[in-house]
């Protein structure tokens, strides 16, 4: 299967209260009467994060589909049409891509039993001089261990790579690479993958996975920190 991303921004005025409400209860409906949809789960930034930083998105749509032919069919029907009407009623600004999925970690396969979960999810950009074949086998192979290796309290650890043919469309993808990392729950979350907590540490501890991610992503990587909803698990 091939998975459409979406990450969206609430239209100005529009609280986050407001806008979660409206994608979760009517808008979603709307989508979901699209043809061809496999799966279909949202992921909305949390309101704790708010507090915390600015989120670069206000959540992020994940829709499956056997394969791009499919994809184009439910893009071009009436339903998904309408749901691009709906959308300016509440939505402000979005960004694509189309990808497969790596599951490094994939202990819980299906979002409705992650309810409880946080998600994170980085918005990565490959470095300067690297084609997307380099980086996204880098990034599976070397740099996707090195995370796990890092972060054993994760239950579950997702990389979508853009499809390469995308790169060459008339809607090349938003960002080279998009990691889910699922953590269990906001006690112990790791915020320093959104921003520096406190000073750096006089004796920094080795990271292999940070120094890993300076020679393969542009830096420093935005992120949102989310829970899911699942309508078609």
């Amino acid at each position: 299967m091939i998975k459409m991303i979406w990450f969206l921004r609430r239209k100005d005025g529009v609280s986050v209260e407001a806008f979660q409400t409206r994608w979760r209860e009517s808008h979603s409906q709307i989508v979901l009467a699209a043809p061809h949809i496999r799966r279909y789960v949202q992921s909305y930034s949390i309101p704790e994060a708010y507090d915390f930083y600015d989120p670069p998105w206000d959540g992020m749509a994940e829709i499956w589909f056997n394969n791009l032919e499919e994809m184009t069919e439910s893009e071009n029907s009436e339903p998904w049409k309408e749901s691009g009407v709906d959308a300016r009623d509440f939505i402000g600004g979005g960004a694509r891509l189309v990808t497969t999925e790596a599951a490094l970690n994939d202990a819980y396969p299906l979002a409705s039993t992650r309810t409880d979960m946080i998600k994170y999810v980085g918005l990565s950009k490959r470095k300067e001089g690297l084609t997307v074949a380099e980086f996204q086998s880098h990034w599976r192979e070397k740099h996707g261990p090195l995370v796990m290796a890092a972060f054993p309290q994760m239950p579950r650890y997702v990389q979508s790579h853009p499809l390469p043919e995308t790169y060459d469309s008339d809607r090349p993808p938003a960002y080279d690479g998009v990691p889910f990392l699922y953590f269990p729950s906001l006690d112990g979350f790791p915020w320093g993958l959104i921003k520096r907590v406190g000073p750096p540490p006089a004796l920094p501890t080795r990271n292999p996975a940070g120094e890993d991610a300076q020679s393969l992503f542009v830096l420093p990587i935005p992120g949102l920190v989310t829970r899911e909803v699942a309508f078609i698990d």
